[in-house]
């Protein structure tokens, strides 16, 4: 395997860029979703009470999933591993990342604000930070279709992400006027002629895995 795009989610963020960094050669562009952890939340506590605000944004379909996965894990390896979680800090590594880095978050991911996603793209000069509008931290549940474009447009730059482009009527894919200091900025809106899903239904969708 050689040159394949590394997606992750949550902790998943922090094994692709481990995963990089120790085999740069056999990977090529990263796409990072709401990456751990913030810096200024590195507690379980903390990290338990982002979590939370975000239930309340995300589809039901999606919480039931993710409460079923931790109720498997059992509370002792929760515990372990979310210590190697917090323990891990990807803001010392991802400078280190010789690809380009796509970050992604949703607009309303509590665990990933967009404050830490420019924080991370400041040390890796080059990188995008891209927010989905109507989103929480289940984003590639929420909303897998424009996921799924990000993760196929990091090899080339499609046509609707073009410069200073804002998003109206007919184009989906926009920059955010405030640019982070290591690359580029966008927003992906709510898609047009789609009304925005009620939360605990998204009709139609299935998740994009990471």
């Amino acid at each position: 395997m050689t040159d394949a795009v590394l997606v992750g989610h949550l902790m998943g963020c922090q094994i692709v860029t481990a995963a990089h960094t120790a085999h740069p050669r056999l990977s090529g562009p990263l796409v990072l979703l709401s990456p751990t952890v913030d810096a200024d939340a590195g507690s379980a506590a903390r990290q338990a009470l982002r979590l939370l605000r975000c239930t309340l944004q995300e589809p039901v379909r999606g919480v039931l999933v993710v409460v079923t996965d931790y109720l498997r894990f059992g509370v002792r390896r929760y515990l372990r591993t979310s210590t190697s979680m917090l323990d891990d800090h990807v803001e010392n590594r991802i400078g280190r990342c010789r690809t380009s880095v796509t970050l992604v978050r949703g607009e309303h991911d509590a665990v990933a604000p967009r404050r830490w996603l420019d924080e991370l793209s400041a040390r890796t000069p080059g990188s995008d930070v891209v927010e989905i509008a109507g989103a929480a931290h289940l984003v590639q549940w929420a909303r897998p279709e424009d996921v799924g474009r990000v993760c196929r447009g990091v090899r080339g730059r499609p046509e609707d992400a073009a410069a200073g482009e804002e998003p109206d009527q007919h184009t989906h894919l926009g920059r955010l006027r405030d640019r982070p200091p290591g690359g580029r900025a966008r927003r992906l809106p709510e898609a047009p002629g789609r009304p925005s899903p009620p939360s605990g239904h998204r009709a139609g969708s299935r998740p994009a895995q990471s």
